[in-house]
């Protein structure tokens, strides 16, 4: 049986799976993480929680999550730290794009 604190202080999301039950480094997070990349094949630059925490947000804002929601859920003071996540996404935007105008004869 597992043993699960009743009470989290603070905002931590990954805790240790022992007592004291303290909040994961980001070293301890990337040796969980990195190697998980490696073996599902993920082409990736980045293979920490920050590309999960990075593919969490873009997926979110092209759902339509407001930049808010999404800052406000990362933990971000600034919506300038969000936008990152608001790349175009090229194949959506085409699916909406106009097609070219043709000249108007007179």
């Amino acid at each position: 049986m597992l043993y699960y604190p009743a009470v989290l202080v603070g905002r931590q999301v990954f805790l240790s799976l022992v007592p004291p039950f303290r909040a994961l480094t980001a070293g301890s997070l990337y040796n969980v993480v990195a190697p998980a990349f490696n073996h599902s094949g993920i082409a990736s630059p980045h293979r920490g929680s920050h590309a999960i925490r990075h593919a969490w947000a873009t997926r979110a804002f092209a759902q339509g999550q407001r930049l808010k929601t999404i800052a406000d859920l990362l933990g971000h003071r600034s919506l300038e730290s969000t936008r990152i996540y608001t790349k175009v996404d090229y194949a959506q935007l085409r699916s909406v794009g106009l097609g070219w105008p043709t000249e108007v004869q007179s």
